[in-house]
């Protein structure tokens, strides 16, 4: 009896960093969709605005 709850203890550690993973990717894809989402809006004020265009790529050429 002592052995098979000993077994049993690996996977409930194995189910239990699973719970964190996912939860840990969730929140990561979390992140990577507001990023996304950030970048596309930066994106968009750049394109409407040539002036800002003009200043970032001379930032960039200056570097």
């Amino acid at each position: 009896m002592g052995q098979s709850s000993s077994k049993k203890e690996p996977q409930k550690k194995l189910r239990a960093s699973i719970k964190r993973l996912s939860r840990s990717t969730e929140s990561l894809q979390k992140t990577k969709k507001k990023l996304k989402d950030e970048k596309r809006k930066t994106n968009d004020k750049v394109e409407k605005n040539p002036d800002l265009k003009e200043v970032i790529v001379s930032n960039f050429q200056d570097k």
